[in-house]
Order: C-alpha cells, then sequence, then structure tokens
C-alpha cells in the first residue's frame, strides 16, 4: 500500500522524473520542455496574456527544479495567472514514526516559530488521519528548497517572516508531509485553502 495524491484539478503536479512520457507514446525530455508545453496547453485553453505566459513558465521550471533538488514530488495552483502557488510532497517510514505523536511528526525539523503555532488534527475525504500546522518562522529558516512561489526570498527585509503550512498523514509507519510556504502574508492567507484541498485528497491504498 501506499500514498496516493488525487489532487484537485487546480493543482497539476510536476512529473517526478525526466523524459516523461506522454498520452501519445512520446516523451518530454525535461522540465524546461514540460514548462513550455504547459504553457502551451494553459494558452489554448486560457489566452493567456505575455506576462501570464512568464509566470506559468518560471513558476513551472522553479516547481521542477525544487523537485530535483528535495528528491520529492511538487504541485503548482494558478492564482488568476497572474501568480501561483508551490507545494511539496515528501514521504518517510520508520518505527520512530508509527511511536511519535502526530502534533510532533507535523513540524518535525523545522526551526523554533515566531509566535504561536496553530496545530490541529485533519482527517483526508478518504478517512486518513493527520495534523495540520500553520507557523510563522524567521527568513533565515527559508532556503533554497522551500516549497514556496517567492522568487526572491533574499530581497526581502532581513526582519521579515515567512507563513508556512505542513500537513502530515500517517498510516503505520509511513507518513506524508504536503507543506508550502509564502514571504508574502497575503498570499500566505491564500495558500492556506488551496493546500487543505490537496491534502484532503490523500489517500493510502
Amino acid at each position: 500500500m501506499a500514498f496516493l495524491i488525487e489532487h484537485p484539478a487546480d493543482w497539476i503536479g510536476v512529473p517526478e522524473r525526466w523524459p516523461f512520457p506522454r498520452p501519445d507514446g512520446g516523451e518530454i525530455a525535461d522540465a524546461a520542455q514540460w514548462a513550455e508545453e504547459l504553457v502551451e496547453e494553459l494558452d489554448i485553453e486560457n489566452d493567456l496574456r505575455r506576462a501570464e505566459r512568464v509566470v506559468v513558465r518560471e513558476l513551472a521550471r522553479a516547481a521542477a527544479e525544487l523537485a530535483e533538488r528535495r528528491g520529492s514530488r511538487t504541485f503548482i495552483a494558478f492564482h488568476g495567472f497572474d501568480a501561483g502557488f508551490v507545494a511539496a510532497a515528501e514521504v518517510h517510514s520508520g518505527p520512530e514514526i508509527a511511536a511519535a505523536e502526530l502534533a510532533e511528526l507535523v513540524v518535525a525539523g523545522s526551526p523554533a516559530s515566531v509566535g504561536r503555532d496553530d496545530v490541529a488534527p485533519f482527517t483526508t475525504s478518504s478517512g486518513v488521519v493527520g495534523m495540520r500546522a500553520y507557523r510563522y518562522l524567521p527568513l533565515a529558516a527559508a532556503t533554497a528548497d522551500t516549497a514556496t512561489s517567492s522568487a526572491d526570498l533574499a530581497g526581502a527585509p532581513a526582519d521579515a517572516v515567512i507563513g508556512r503550512a505542513d500537513y502530515v498523514l500517517r498510516a503505520g509507519d509511513t507518513a506524508l508531509w504536503l507543506t508550502a510556504a509564502e514571504v508574502d502574508l497575503v498570499w500566505f492567507e491564500r495558500v492556506k485553502p488551496r493546500l487543505e484541498a490537496l491534502a484532503a485528497s490523500v489517500t493510502w491504498r
């Protein structure tokens, strides 16, 4: 059995490997080609403006590069095609996962937050049990491997914080983490319901 993310239609899964097979039997050679083909597909469906094409291309490439660096799955979603969101998913297994409290797992490996964490139980639409955490972390906690649509973390003020949403879902000794983060805290509020819908689509079968 394994975790499956049956993501809502507004989330797009980034291919996990290259070359990636097409339904017609062809192949997509790499992330750059995939990003270009995604731009063309969305342009046909939505008649994108030039600036929107740039946003789609850059976000798609960034998410694919993030997946390669992290060794994880990544997903993208758009907000009117003039901006978007990035989320990352990782699965880990081990006896320590089965023994740990979910409230500990959802924040595991993260630096101390700024202020009080908002942590609450969460259950997916298929009944997988887990935990959700909304936190604010020092900007220094953000790295090149942070799942965020913020393209220029270095350009943010030194005293800025980054809003981060995490979900952990567990089945036995295996857990799936979903995460997304934003420097723009207004944008962070917008990603919360989108990430919740993505988490709700997770199944174990």
